[in-house]
């Protein structure tokens, strides 16, 4: 009996598997294509014909798309084959702030970077995706009176490094913390569009497949919020081994 119901919810499980991965790859082809397709005819129209009409068209387009890739990133997580190996989190750092930087940019953002920054066993990829959702939250929620400035550092305690990504934005009542790191929830911040409801959502999931953890606290300064991520230090000496899959 036992084992009839034991292959029963593997059965099970299999199929919703198989059915999630079915559904994301539909998403993939028949609903990205198109509205890229759909963009595109929209922005030329709003060329030939400008008008306030088409560019609020092109920009809900661009929020769509923004929104769909979130989506089928947040999918994918659970089928992601984990490589972890050391990683030198100045480099992740790096690579953060250049594929964010043209939202950076655009903001005003200033960023410092305390030296030296610790390695960290980790998934490039997923820590490179939890990053860029932290870096860009840290400038979107920005004060209408001062430009964003953010302080990047990390500390060590134990087996683990927490990297803290410190703004100086509008923060955000504790009661609301947890909620952020749910897939769906969104804020909005001075008339700036709000997020897709994922960036954080994806942060939590790829901390947790990597053996870490994430979480708010208040700011050390009193204004704007800590973002912290959490995972496990890097043994002394070790430059890289081979990776390992999980």
């Amino acid at each position: 009996m036992g084992e009839g119901r034991d292959s029963y919810e593997g059965d099970r499980q299999a199929r919703i598997e198989r059915d999630l991965t079915m559904m994301l790859s539909l998403a993939n082809h028949d609903l990205q294509a198109p509205l890229r397709t759909l963009r595109s005819f929209v922005e030329l129209a709003a060329e030939e014909h400008p008008s306030p009409f088409l560019e609020e068209a092109v920009a809900i387009a661009a929020r769509m798309q923004t929104l769909l890739r979130a989506v089928l990133t947040y999918g994918r997580l659970h089928r992601h084959r984990l490589r972890l190996r050391a990683v030198p989190l100045a480099e992740a750092v790096a690579a953060g702030l250049d594929r964010v930087g043209l939202e950076l940019d655009e903001r005003e953002a200033r960023v410092e970077i305390a030296d030296p920054l610790p390695r960290v066993i980790a998934d490039r990829a997923l820590l490179g995706m939890s990053l860029e959702a932290v870096l860009d939250n840290a400038t979107r929620y920005r004060a209408p009176d001062r430009s964003p400035s953010l302080r990047i550092d990390a500390t060590v305690v134990g087996d683990r490094v927490r990297l803290n990504i410190t703004d100086n934005g509008i923060g955000l009542p504790p009661e609301h913390r947890a909620r952020c790191f749910d897939a769906g929830t969104r804020f909005s911040s001075n008339g700036a569009p709000p997020g897709n409801g994922f960036g954080l959502a994806v942060t939590a999931r790829a901390c947790a497949l990597q053996g870490g953890g994430c979480g708010i606290d208040d700011s050390p300064t009193g204004v704007g919020l800590r973002v912290w991520i959490e995972l496990p230090a890097a043994p002394d000496g070790d430059v890289g081994d081979p990776p390992t899959d999980v």
